[in-house]
């Protein structure tokens, strides 16, 4: 597994088509947030997201956080790795309803939390944020975690499918 490490220059490349289905689940649960997870490739500067799994069809939502259904989650993330076993496990995202990209404590911590699972097997978890914004907008952020901290990444948006 070949760590993220950012930096200046690390960036996280999204295919269009992946950001659709995170906006599709976000505005579906809108005001609530919801979330998933991030599975691809990457290097010391740059991640690659394949694929991402959204939140499950139990999981429980409310205006600043969510629980994702682990079981179906898991079920997902077995299948995707079923088809391409080179992906590894880049970390999650979720939504701010009505809110900014800025990340909180509480996503500090989450990614923490990752960080130091060892089923995870991610010592710095990149964070997606979709912002969704009253007007229809949304707005994208990451980081990946270092030192405890999230760092921000540049967030490039790929024509790719």
């Amino acid at each position: 597994m070949q760590s993220f490490l950012g930096g200046a220059r690390g960036s996280l490349h999204i295919p269009a088509l992946v950001l659709s289905h995170l906006q599709y689940a976000a505005w579906r649960t809108w005001p609530l947030e919801t979330g998933g997870i991030l599975l691809g490739h990457a290097s010391q500067v740059l991640a690659n997201v394949t694929v991402a799994v959204g939140p499950g069809p139990e999981a429980q939502h409310s205006r600043y956080g969510f629980t994702p259904d682990a079981d179906w989650q898991a079920t997902q993330v077995a299948e995707a790795w079923s088809v391409d076993g080179s992906i590894e496990y880049l970390g999650d995202w979720h939504t701010h309803p009505g809110g900014t990209t800025r990340f909180s404590d509480l996503d500090r911590k989450a990614a923490v939390t990752i960080s130091e699972a060892p089923a995870a097997r991610q010592p710095r978890p990149i964070m997606l944020v979709l912002a969704l914004g009253r007007n229809g907008q949304a707005n994208l952020a990451a980081a990946y975690l270092v030192g405890g901290r999230l760092r921000a990444a540049k967030v490039v948006v790929e024509a790719r499918t």
